[in-house]
């Protein structure tokens, strides 16, 4: 009887916030519309921020990172898990959120880049490299064929300008997460705070 009413309780929760959602997405004004980035957004960055302050030990998270001797199951001897304690799921969840931001990057307008647009192709640029330093530090070749594919799906969606710039967005993320992913995987993710964060404050 318990088991039961807990289920209940949980998938009663899950179907009034899938109802939400979708009545948010549903919702012709642009004011829900935010409300649903808004949203999105805050879940990712949290995911995020939280694994990498695990990583630079400014946040203990029990978990969060997966440390092994097994070369089988992680080739550095170390993997990022975050808040969800699985590197796999993580890195899947981090996939998603980077091509949503490389793809809204791809779309956005030349004034998003400036004051006037508040600074936002800025703001997006710096969750895209947080999600794609994550998924590599994840080391979830699951993860990364799944993010490569729904790459190679948005590459072939965009066409002339947000084509170009979808590529060249890609490149420099990729490249910038690399070189900063490669530091703290030979710190088996446990880099000196100071130096580590100014690196990443630096790239972003």
């Amino acid at each position: 009887m318990q088991s039961t009413l807990e289920a209940l309780r949980l998938w009663a929760f899950l179907g009034v916030f899938a109802a939400a959602l979708g009545g948010l997405a549903a919702a012709k004004s642009l004011s829900a519309r935010r409300w649903l980035e808004a949203g999105w957004l805050l879940i990712g960055g949290l995911l995020a921020v939280t694994a990498l302050a695990a990583v630079y030990g400014l946040l203990p998270i029990p978990g969060a990172i997966l440390r092994t001797a097994n070369p089988a199951v992680s080739a550095t001897g170390a993997r990022l898990g975050g808040l969800l304690q699985y590197p796999n799921a993580f890195g899947a969840v981090m996939a998603a959120f980077l091509l949503e931001r490389l793809m809204r990057l791809a779309r956005m307008e030349r004034a998003a880049f400036t004051r006037a647009g508040s600074w936002r192709g800025q703001r997006a640029g710096a969750l895209a490299l947080l999600f794609a330093l994550a998924l590599l530090l994840s080391e979830s070749r699951g993860a990364l064929t799944a993010a490569l594919g729904g790459w190679a799906a948005g590459l072939a969606l965009l066409r002339g300008a947000e084509r170009r710039r979808y590529a060249w967005h890609s490149a420099v993320f990729a490249g910038a997460a690399a070189v900063l992913a490669r530091g703290l995987a030979a710190a088996q993710l446990a880099p000196a705070p100071v130096p580590g964060a100014l690196a990443l404050a630096a790239l972003s």
